[in-house]
């Protein structure tokens, strides 16, 4: 699977390798939502980086992850299990045209959960995403696989960064993101065509049988 170079910083003393290449962005390793992910969350250079580390280890309690930062688009794919097995239901862009000057162009936990924020205002979701019909497919081919390769059953969804260049990067397999209502994954149902209702009904049915076959 493609994803960032990174390394994992168990204490809040350990020694940052020479071949970390920055810009990097660090966050808490188990946490979920964008917990602990903010503007100071993308760091420049290896002082910088330390303070960081201590920082999240300290406050969460748990290792910091630290992966290059890739500063480029953004995307989210919504995968589900049709019945026949998984598909992608639509591609979302998060569009950060309207970032203020000076934030770096991420999806934290501001800008993804405080309505009010000027953050949330400025990371706009685009569903279906505007892509080249070979971007879509290559996105569509890596979130099938790492579905199937995590074992994800029912459903999921798979963050992507771009870089410049055009090559893709796994940020995360998610496999069990919101789907209320307002969410990301309900709009790609209705990009798909599929009834909310129904989407619930066909989980419930999944869950049923399988615990009748246990």
């Amino acid at each position: 699977m493609p994803v960032p170079a990174g390394w994992l910083a168990r204490s809040p003393e350990a020694e940052i390798p020479d071949c970390i290449q920055y810009p990097v962005i660090v966050k808490p390793n188990r946490e979920d939502a964008s917990l602990g992910i903010n503007a100071g969350s993308v760091i420049g250079d290896r002082n910088s980086l330390k303070k960081r580390i201590q920082s999240v280890i300290r406050r969460y309690d748990q290792p910091a992850l630290v992966e290059a930062f890739i500063p480029h688009r953004e995307f989210n794919a919504a995968v589900w299990e049709n019945g026949r097995g998984p598909e992608v239901l639509a591609v979302q862009e998060i569009d950060f045209s309207s970032m203020p000057s000076g934030e770096p162009r991420i999806c934290g936990y501001e800008a993804k959960w405080f309505e009010d924020h000027p953050l949330y205002r400025s990371t706009v979701p685009v569903c279906p995403a505007p892509l080249e019909p070979a971007v879509q497919r290559k996105i569509e081919s890596i979130s099938l696989e790492a579905f199937q390769a995590l074992g994800c059953r029912d459903y999921a969804r798979v963050d992507f960064r771009m870089d410049a260049e055009g090559k893709l990067y796994i940020l995360e397999v998610n496999p069990n993101p919101d789907v209320s209502r307002n969410a990301g994954f309900a709009r790609a149902l209705g990009v798909a065509g599929i009834d909310y209702t129904d989407f619930w009904l066909a989980l419930i049915r999944r869950a049923l049988t399988r615990k009748e076959t246990e």
